[in-house]
């Protein structure tokens, strides 16, 4: 073999070298852009859920808001138990969370007769002044 065939061939030699290692950057550029993709496929989808977490949260700030009008009106609509001629019943001032639970229960299930019942149970009021209450409460006829 002659010099020029030697030195053919280191080059050679070397060209494939470098094609192999050029080739090798190339897989990694390839996964690299299909990771940067599907990194931001997921950072789309995490705005998403961050965009309908603020709407749940506002939605939720509304529903707080109007539960604190709600109380407001109960508070102004209860008569004042200093000068009510209407006796609390005293058993079920310190009663269970159960029966607070089975109140909230009744009213957000829209039984209006049996909320009304448990209000004139637990409050010792009349059947108008406990229909008055809801009515106060939800600004309209209950």
């Amino acid at each position: 073999m002659s010099n020029e065939s030697i030195a053919i061939n280191v080059l050679l030699d070397r060209l494939v070298s470098e094609l192999a290692a050029h080739q090798r950057e190339c897989d990694v550029s390839d996964k690299l852009r299909a990771e940067l993709y599907t990194t931001q496929e997921y950072i789309g989808t995490l705005m998403t859920q961050i965009a309908d977490l603020k709407q749940d949260l506002a939605s939720s700030n509304n529903e707080v808001v109007n539960l604190r009008e709600k109380i407001a009106r109960l508070k102004g609509a209860l008569p004042d138990a200093t000068h009510s001629s209407t006796p609390v019943n005293q058993e079920y001032i310190h009663s269970s969370p159960a029966n607070v639970s089975a109140l909230i229960e009744a009213v957000k299930s829209g039984r209006k007769i049996e909320s009304i019942k448990m209000v004139r149970t637990i409050t010792g009021m009349g059947l108008k002044e406990a229909k008055d209450l809801f009515e106060a409460a939800y600004g309209e006829p209950f």
